[in-house]
């Protein structure tokens, strides 16, 4: 059956603007909702100029280019793979670029710098292509990101979840260990995201998309959601579609939501040839590691709760304990109990502590740890047969990257 392309009926006096072969949107994150799809639709239909290549859609392809293999499976860029982008190009601001993608770039640089120069075909209006202002950060940054907003995210759940006394679970945490078996615990009633997993919180929104090193942005001053900034600065000059013309025959394509944003494109020649060939599998074998399912993500895991730990001392040192007890002196010499609430301070831990907790009770944290991983993916109401192919795997002698990864593997996708 043959399909047929649907149209959007605009109110009368709200036809769409037309220039040339270009729709002019606007819209916002301000819109309301009916003003935001028909402004989408637009944008969609022809806000982009028909003749450029086709732009990356990563509002419709999803934005997990770079945070995902092919297979699927959770990456990050290894060290190696990301060099640091010559401050003549960023202001001196610190960014870094997968290695290839920033050879491509300069050697569309050297090419086409003259022609910038003397301002040929006009190019020259638009310089700021030479002007990075965002790709990845240093290899530890989207780590240590991860770390700073999963303890803040455990302990305010924690202290909202479980410190007042009009919630059905008790603080009992006097310390890490009661703690932590706490924490999992929130997992099991879905007080907690999935996000808490390094992997899962590298495909959100906050370790942003240039993080990979395959992605930069060059100096604009439009905001993300504002279609006619991008139209009045951008899609209205032919002179940019030869910029983003030229970039595609080095092997950089733009995105079509975001016309500063310039996208490895592993599929153009220029790029295949700066890869001599290898498979876009291969590619990201050489250049990222495989973080999901990892005993790296396991300890990440732990340490960023004993990290929310360290928070809760901080905000809350003290528990409370409501019971009966003796007092000292009563009538007739009696010593009558009494109803009192007394506080205690929690323990306070170190990080050689925690080192010595997690190496230690491994194997106990691995069976917590696979029950936390079927809370968040599987659900399944009996696990034992797989606790128990776990524990048989440990007698075994099996190393400690080889059975955490059968554990996620088998949590998440089995």
């Amino acid at each position: 059956m043959e399909k047929i392309k649907s149209e959007i009926k605009f109110p009368k006096n709200q036809e769409p603007e037309v220039s040339a072969d270009i729709i002019i949107c606007g819209g916002d994150n301000e819109s309301d909702l009916i003003t935001a799809f028909r402004e989408r639709y637009k944008f969609k239909q022809g806000g982009t100029p028909i003749r450029l290549p086709e732009g990356f859609d990563f509002l419709a392809k999803g934005s997990s280019y770079g945070k995902v293999d092919t297979m699927g499976r959770v990456i990050v860029p290894k060290k190696e793979s990301l060099v640091k982008v010559d401050s003549k190009f960023t202001g001196n601001e610190e960014i870094w670029l997968n290695k290839d993608l920033y050879a491509l770039y300069l050697d569309f640089f050297e090419n086409l710098k003259l022609d910038f120069a003397v301002g040929k075909l006009n190019i020259n209006a638009f310089l700021e292509v030479f002007q990075i202002q965002k790709g990845a950060g240093s290899y530890e940054e989207s780590e240590l990101d991860y770390k700073d907003g999963g303890s803040m995210y455990f302990s305010e759940i924690y202290l909202d979840q479980v410190f007042p006394d009009t919630t059905n679970i008790i603080d009992n945490a006097k310390d890490f260990p009661s703690y932590l078996d706490i924490i999992l615990k929130l997992f099991e009633l879905n007080k907690l995201e999935k996000f808490s997993l390094y992997s899962e919180y590298l495909l959100t929104s906050a370790n942003l998309i240039t993080n990979s090193g395959l992605i930069f942005e060059t100096n604009s001053n439009v905001s993300y959601d504002d279609n006619k900034g991008k139209f009045a600065n951008y899609y209205q000059y032919p002179t940019y579609g030869r910029v983003i013309c030229f970039l595609y025959l080095y092997g950089m394509r733009y995105d079509a939501n975001v016309p500063w944003r310039f996208v490895l494109d592993l599929n153009l020649d220029p790029t295949v040839k700066k890869m001599k060939g290898i498979s876009k599998q291969q590619f990201f074998d050489k250049n990222f590691d495989l973080i999901e399912g990892t005993y790296k993500e396991m300890r990440l895991f732990f340490e960023t709760i004993f990290l929310s730990y360290l928070e809760l001392l901080e905000e809350q040192p003290l528990y409370y304990r409501s019971g009966q007890f003796l007092v000292e002196c009563g009538k007739g010499g009696e010593r009558p109990k009494r109803t009192k609430t007394k506080s205690y301070y929690r323990k306070i831990y170190s990080p050689k502590e925690f080192d010595d907790f997690f190496e230690k009770n491994f194997e106990k944290l691995l069976y917590q740890y696979a029950l936390t991983l079927n809370a968040i993916y599987k659900k399944r109401t009996d696990i034992r047969q797989i606790l128990l192919n776990i524990s048989n795997k440990l007698k075994k002698g099996l190393d400690k990257e080889a059975i955490v990864r059968y554990t996620f593997n088998k949590m998440k996708y089995c």
